[in-house]
């Protein structure tokens, strides 16, 4: 069942690289969060994406917003690929189990992972906006993300 723009984001709690445990509802009343569901960890299109939103976190803070990224590998396979990269200032989290990422119909065709996947929950805990093809060389696309967490704070 598809999330759709103007519903409750199903809320979810999931472990985290580096040891936490994080719920969406944490964000409630506080930050709008966005959701990132990417296939696998150390690939290329989701290092290129991950990468991109550590060089832009900042301007993601600025906006009011919280990058949760989603996959389903595991915390250790989490841990690794963050140390590679050098550290992100956002958490990693780990549905083993693909239930968030079914939650949210981002089950890729082989059911095996996620797909590429973009969702913005407001601070009420509303989807504001999502992309269920996002792609990460798409310029156009990052500039729709940004103008959605901007409307989101409004």
């Amino acid at each position: 069942m598809s999330v759709e723009v103007g519903q409750a984001a199903p809320d979810f709690e999931l472990a985290a690289a580096g040891g936490a445990t994080i719920k969406l509802s944490d964000y409630s009343g506080d930050r709008t969060v966005l959701l990132a569901f990417y296939p696998r960890d150390d690939t290329s299109g989701c290092t290129i994406e991950m990468t991109t939103f550590q060089q832009e976190y900042a301007r993601f803070r600025s906006l009011g917003a919280e990058i949760l990224g989603v996959s389903a590998d595991s915390v250790d396979s989490h841990d690794q690929w963050c140390d590679k990269l050098g550290g992100l200032s956002y958490p990693l989290l780990a549905d083993t189990q693909l239930e968030v990422i079914k939650q949210y119909d981002v089950l890729s065709p082989d059911g095996s992972k996620a797909q590429r996947a973009l969702f913005v929950v407001d601070r009420k805990g509303t989807l504001r906006w999502k992309n269920e093809s996002y792609d990460v060389r798409d310029p156009a696309q990052y500039q729709s993300l940004i103008d959605a967490l901007a409307a989101a704070q409004e």
